[in-house]
């Protein structure tokens, strides 16, 4: 998944078929974007959203030689009468950048370690690197909406919030359709 500013492209291949569509921007109805913002600071103050999450700071922690702000969130949730499942995400926290350094998901059955390696911030990037890919002999599409589907939506989140996301496709009364790759932490 890409967009170069103009258009947002998805390619997806796997043993059910073969996908390639390429949408133009402003037929982008829904973009749900969340990079580097691990306690959803662009839609909540951080008094909110410590609530909301139930956030609890342990203090300062020693991760790769450097003292980090940790943060630790319980989820809860339970499927009607069945055992109420439970997942621990801590957070490490650079004093000096405030951008996540590592996350770690505790899980029943795994644990997951997400490390945030920076090269560089706020420099602009080769467009190349955004640019819809040409694929040989594969065309790209629009899939048009109708009454059942009748918006198109981007979900990208780089896991900074325990839960990494790429997702394109539409929804409408008939629900949604798209595809991508979905990792929950909580």
């Amino acid at each position: 998944m890409g967009s170069d500013g103009q258009r947002w492209w998805w390619h997806d291949e796997s043993i059910y078929g073969t996908n390639f569509d390429v949408c133009p921007a402003k037929e982008m109805h829904e973009l749900n974007i969340a990079i580097c913002d691990p306690f959803n600071l662009t839609r909540m103050t951080p008094a909110d959203a410590a609530a909301k999450l139930r956030l609890k700071h342990d203090g300062l922690s020693t991760y790769n030689a450097t003292k980090c702000f940790q943060l630790e969130a319980w989820h809860m949730s339970a499927i009607s009468n069945e055992a109420p499942f439970g997942s621990l995400i801590q957070w490490w926290i650079d004093p000096k950048t405030y951008r996540p350094a590592q996350i770690t998901v505790f899980d029943s059955d795994c644990v997951s370690r997400m490390r945030f390696l920076y090269d560089s911030v706020n420099v602009p990037l080769p467009a190349g690197n955004f640019a819809v890919p040409k694929l040989g002999g594969l065309p790209p599409v629009l899939e048009f909406l109708d009454a059942d589907y009748t918006n198109r939506f981007v979900n990208l989140s780089d896991g900074s919030d325990g839960n990494m996301t790429i997702r394109y496709g539409k929804k409408g009364p008939k629900g949604t359709s798209g595809g991508g790759f979905i990792m929950d932490g909580y």
